[in-house]
């Protein structure tokens, strides 16, 4: 099926199976305040880049996932991508079929580049050749909702942009790949 990817202004209407949250080391005790987690999980997450905690609750949201980004200091987007990455694994794990992105702060990278590294990384992550030569995004994921401090307006055409572009990739490894065989002229045109 489709890939619904939704963006709201807030949380009204998210899904509600779990809720991804990206994290620099300067946020946690906002953080802290904020997420209603025991003391216990905040003690023992420190939000260094790669770190993902996944964390049960009985609350509005099923489960948390904490994504850990490092310092701000030295954050690049490609950080951002790795952590989606990494959370998505975790997500398609848990077999988790719609999730809401929480907003992502930061003085360093604007939420809209955040939303589309991070939407970058959750569609690229499960790519595997098939062979078959489609653009097509496959994710086991059903929603992605990222809840946006912006104005869903300004950040819905950011979704085709990069669906476009993750399509792109996708044939591009598709092709790359492939068997030499398989790539001639005559099917390069049928792909084009």
């Amino acid at each position: 099926s489709e890939l619904k990817i939704t963006f709201l202004k807030t949380k009204d209407g998210a899904p509600k199976e779990a809720a991804v949250v990206f994290l620099t080391k300067e946020l946690l005790p906002e953080a802290q305040k904020t997420f209603p987690l025991t003391k216990k999980v905040w003690e023992d997450f420190k939000a260094e880049a790669g770190e993902t905690v996944t964390v049960y609750t009985e609350g509005e949201v099923g489960r948390f996932l904490l994504c850990g980004l490092g310092s701000v200091e030295a954050l690049e987007l490609e950080d951002i991508r790795r952590a989606a990455v990494s959370a998505g694994d975790a997500l398609a794990k848990l077999e988790v079929k719609k999730f809401r992105v929480l907003p992502f702060r930061s003085d360093a990278i604007l939420e809209k580049e955040a939303t589309t590294a991070a939407l970058e990384g959750f569609l690229l992550r499960g790519y595997e050749y098939k062979a078959d030569f489609t653009p097509r995004v496959r994710t086991p994921f059903e929603e992605i909702c990222f809840i946006t401090a912006e104005e869903p307006k300004e950040v819905k055409p950011l979704l085709q942009k990069t669906k476009t572009i993750c399509e792109g990739v996708i044939l591009a490894r598709e092709l790359a790949n492939a068997p030499h065989s398989q790539i001639n002229a005559e099917r390069l045109a049928q792909v084009a």
